[in-house]
């Protein structure tokens, strides 16, 4: 998907989408980009730390009990902080994508899983702990999501010692 922030259509989108397709990329273009953004954020918000956390693929993860219930619990701050963001993404929808996810069974473990075992700084800063940086400017309170940040901050802390940033929780 390609388009552009401030929604709507452009010759700009539409030129760059039919180049990409035209080299092999193939590109589709948006009217409500930021909400396809956040979409995927949300997903990624229980997906990425969950896996990181137990060391396992997807499809264990969301074979385990009470997975879903803490997905469900992280996806849910995240539909307030997209909401505060003025992005509305119905809970249906939110649910009906991490589902997808479910039901693909993907053996595969989180990329910010692979980034933990292979000992470098992970994206948690930008899925986690964007959602808590701006639940801080909403005054929002996201406290399972900020227990996420904590808990892979401190795992990466193991390794990166004195590199690691804490200035998501300050």
């Amino acid at each position: 998907w390609i388009g552009e922030m401030s929604g709507g259509e452009s010759e700009r989108v539409t030129q760059l989408c039919s180049l990409f397709s035209n080299h092999g990329l193939p590109s589709v273009s948006s009217t409500e980009i930021k909400k396809q953004i956040w979409c995927k954020l949300l997903y990624n918000l229980a997906v990425s730390p969950m896996s990181t956390l137990t060391d396992m693929s997807l499809r264990s993860v969301f074979e385990t009990p009470g997975s879903r219930h803490v997905a469900n619990s992280l996806i849910g701050e995240g539909l307030l902080v997209a909401a505060a963001e003025g992005v509305d993404i119905p809970a249906e929808e939110a649910d009906h994508i991490l589902q997808k996810v479910i039901d693909s069974r993907q053996e595969n473990k989180s990329s910010m899983c692979v980034d933990v075992l292979k000992q470098r700084h992970s994206e948690m800063d930008f899925i986690n702990g964007r959602v808590v940086a701006l639940a801080k400017k909403h005054n929002i309170v996201v406290p399972v999501n900020q227990a996420m940040v904590f808990l892979v901050k401190s795992l990466e802390s193991k390794y990166l010692g004195d590199k690691q940033t804490w200035d998501t929780l300050q």
